[in-house]
């Protein structure tokens, strides 16, 4: 896709590692595109993946493509853990369909290529559980650095995979060592070791977010955004999680990004209750509590359901080993080959049938490129924008190669000081965007969203900016000069 000119890309951490691109590469000092209106930094997930992106982009130009491969090799770098893992459980064999299955998965295979930090976030969590697993099993305290080291970088970078991750290799030392006071120690000394590094970024964060003006989205964990405080949007609330339609469409996300084909669900249930009791049903185990604890996260984003996948892919190799074994063998022996391929074939056709479940379509949108080629036509490289419907990454600023600050509306301009306030920081130009016309089509196209209308900017304009001078208006796109102050 990247070679066509369509990167796959999550728009916070394309941007931040851009920026990275353009300067010093600061792990302390990420700055997402137009999430405030200074220019503060804003540290949310621990920067790795935004400085791995920006060496290639430093080495070999920015060209999209080189975020899609850092996010393949971080990916790939995950996949040793999972079949030592796996080896232990289910012998070589195992192992192998282990991996097998965990590419197959219509997630796991659109997550290792798309620009973002997802996979690097599930890596993480894989060395963690591998780390931690041996910590446990064997005892031994010289599996304790690396461990801690792995928990730490989980934590920072992701805390649900790192909630996840702990709790699959709790479950396994209350299981199955809870009467080892060694091993209670040594873990409790990893988890401690990654809380305080957690602590301390969380702190950080919090402080540089302070400095931030006008900031799109308050990450604090005190924080509002519109009305909504983040406790609500990390957690949920209780309403939420006994809203049945919100699980309903959460299984809908799920079944697509994990299997694609329904067919292939049989294979992680017969796995689980023939797999002796194990590490993948304590992995499981933890990513359904997960689920449980920040449910607004795990249901209404693909990307979280990353926490189930190595387990499924774990519990699909024990079902697959012993049927492949079983099936051919004897005078079935020559048609393994021929089996295996067809199973593949099979494996490829599932992942194609997430993909178009998962509404994988959305990035060939022509849209985004569209509106940035007529924001760099009506505005100047010296104007700092104002940009509403812009994304949570400041997508159409860095793809226009322009400055500002994403909104939700002019509504708050309508207080006199934060109008002033803007001015004096240097904006502009007002850039208002409406809906991609696709998107609009693929909500349109979800059972129940026939009636779905495309969402206009026009709500989103209040008199504030009415009388402002325009530079171009029609139904995709609003521009008008902010007035000097």
């Amino acid at each position: 896709m990247a070679a066509r000119g369509f990167s796959a890309y999550r728009g916070q951490h394309l941007g931040a590692a851009l920026e990275y691109a353009k300067g010093r590469i600061d792990l302390l000092r990420p700055v997402i595109v137009g999430f405030n209106a200074n220019g503060a930094p804003t540290a949310y997930e621990f920067p790795i993946w935004q400085a791995a992106a920006a060496v290639f982009f430093k080495l070999f130009g920015l060209w999209f493509g080189w975020a899609n491969l850092t996010s393949l090799l971080f990916m790939l770098a995950g996949g040793w853990p999972l079949f030592q893992i796996a080896r232990l459980y289910l012998g070589v064999r195992g192992a192998w369909w282990t991996l097998v299955f965990f590419i197959a998965q219509p997630l796991v295979f659109f997550e290792a290529g798309r620009g973002g930090n997802n996979g690097c976030c599930c890596t993480f969590a894989v060395w963690f559980v591998f780390f931690g697993e041996r910590l446990v099993r064997t005892g031994q305290i010289g599996w304790t650095i690396p461990a801690a080291l792995f928990g730490a970088l989980s934590a920072v970078t992701n805390a649900s995979f790192f909630f996840c991750a702990g709790l699959a290799v709790f479950f396994m030392l209350v299981v199955q060592h809870a009467k080892s006071p060694r091993r209670w120690i040594l873990l409790a000394a990893v988890g401690l070791f990654a809380a305080g590094v957690f602590a301390a970024w969380t702190h950080y964060t919090s402080q540089l977010a302070a400095q931030a003006e006008f900031s799109f989205v308050d990450l604090r964990l005190s924080g509002k955004t519109e009305g909504t405080s983040m406790v609500s949007l990390y957690f949920g609330d209780l309403r939420y999680r006994l809203n049945p339609a919100m699980w309903v469409k959460g299984a809908w996300h799920f079944f697509n990004g994990e299997f694609g084909s329904y067919v292939l669900l049989a294979l992680p249930i017969i796995g689980f209750f023939g797999l002796r009791r194990g590490l993948a049903h304590f992995w499981i185990a933890a990513a359904a509590a997960t689920t449980l604890v920040f449910t607004n996260l795990v249901l209404q984003h693909y990307k979280y359901y990353l926490m189930f996948s190595p387990a499924l892919a774990l519990l699909c190799a024990a079902a697959m080993e012993p049927l492949e074994e079983h099936l051919f063998s004897g005078t079935w022996e020559k048609w393994r080959t021929c089996a295996i391929f067809g199973t593949g074939v099979l494996l490829g056709l599932a992942v194609l049938q997430g993909f178009m479940g998962m509404k994988v379509v959305l990035e060939t949108d022509p849209y985004p490129e569209h509106i940035a080629q007529l924001i760099r036509q009506y505005t100047s490289p010296n104007d700092k924008l104002l940009i509403e419907g812009g994304g949570l990454g400041g997508d159409e600023l860095f793809l226009s190669d322009r400055r500002g600050l994403s909104i939700w509306s002019t509504q708050f301009l309508e207080q006199p000081q934060n109008l002033k306030r803007i001015q004096s920081l240097g904006f502009t130009r007002l850039v208002m965007i409406s809906e991609s016309p696709l998107l609009t089509a693929v909500q349109q196209s979800n059972p129940g969203g026939a009636n779905i209308s495309r969402r206009s900017y026009h709500p989103f304009l209040t008199p504030v900016a009415q009388g402002w001078k325009t530079l171009v208006e029609n139904d995709d796109l609003l521009i008008r000069v902010i007035p000097p102050g």
